[in-house]
């Protein structure tokens, strides 16, 4: 078994050499188009889906260029060249903190010096953010490993402000003591608010319960009763939804039931790895995003959860996760 980075098309691509890698590389050597993606920027956002953008390669980017720290949380962090980065920024003197679940750790030989864990054995470490500098930040639903970045569905949203940066700054010192993080709202041109657990299933609620005509959801796990039965009861009230579940996911099966019963448009995704997104687009306007799954135990975990106010970002979540499904 051998890891290394190899150079697809101006990507620098991680791999490693077992069979499971190798189908990979070559769809990105038949579909990425030999060019860097185009940025899909609005205000102070720009998105980046995995299996079409580099997310390492982004990520990489914006470690070299910090100069004084550099945090980090995921669920899982073992994608060589982020943690080569993160490594080389500590030795030109970047502080680098990262928290990641304890049951991930693993060898620790490749981590930088300072690696927090949760403190809890019965919830996971869940939340997936970072923040360079105090000033750029980012969140979504991948985790810092080879199967988020090249082979499952996922979005990394990255933020330019730094008043969300510092929000989630104060969040990562909040995890990483054992005490509870504050949500946070942040009002002007583009209103943002961040919700952390335990806050995180009643905003869901909230802003689902607000919708007035139209409901798009890309999700890994839906097994949350009452956001089942809120989904079927906007869709009686005559609200236009459709969704993409993760299809090897046991638990989403009564779901998919339930919603397809009520007449929503409810689809299997169609990637072989998994369809790890946690999205929401609420009348077109709205999206909902980060680490929470609508499931029944994600409330028990550490998550981060983040309703922005955007036509245009909005429109371009739309346009990426619906739009191969034919919805709307």
């Amino acid at each position: 078994m051998h890891d290394g980075i190899i150079l697809i098309c101006g990507y620098q691509v991680e791999y490693i050499m077992t069979l499971r890698a190798l189908p990979v590389l070559l769809l990105l050597v038949l579909f990425s188009g030999c060019g860097r993606p185009v940025p899909r920027t609005t205000g102070p956002f720009e998105i980046f889906f995995s299996r079409k953008d580099d997310l390492p390669g982004k990520l990489v980017s914006l470690i070299n260029s910090s100069q004084r720290e550099i945090i980090m949380a995921a669920y899982e962090a073992n994608l060589p060249s982020v943690l080569g980065a993160l490594r080389n920024a500590e030795k030109r003197g970047v502080k680098v903190e990262l928290l990641i679940d304890d049951l991930t750790v693993g060898d620790t030989a490749g981590l930088p010096s300072q690696v927090y864990t949760d403190r809890s054995s019965s919830s996971l470490m869940h939340a997936k953010f970072g923040v360079f500098d105090q000033k750029i930040c980012w969140l979504g639903s991948c985790n810092l490993t080879f199967g988020s970045a090249y082979e499952s569905d996922n979005d990394l949203l990255l933020i330019r402000s730094p008043e969300i940066a510092g929000c989630l700054r104060e969040t990562f010192f909040c995890l990483t003591s054992g005490k509870t993080p504050l949500s946070s709202r942040i009002e002007g041109n583009r209103p943002l608010s961040i919700y952390f657990t335990p806050e995180c299933r009643p905003a869901l609620l909230r802003e689902l319960r607000k919708t007035e005509s139209e409901i798009f959801f890309s999700l890994y796990v839906l097994t949350d009763p009452e956001v089942i039965k809120l989904l079927r009861q906007k869709a009686v009230a005559g609200i236009k939804i459709g969704g993409v579940l993760e299809r090897s996911w046991p638990g989403n099966r009564p779901a998919f039931a339930a919603l397809h019963s009520a007449g929503i448009a409810v689809r299997w995704d169609n990637n072989y790895n998994l369809n790890h997104y946690k999205v929401f687009i609420l009348d077109g306007r709205k999206v909902i995003t980060g680490s929470y799954n609508p499931s029944r135990t994600a409330p028990e975990n550490q998550e981060i959860l983040a309703v922005i106010a955007s036509p245009e970002l909005a429109g371009i979540y739309q346009r990426r996760l619906s739009g191969r499904f034919g919805f709307f």
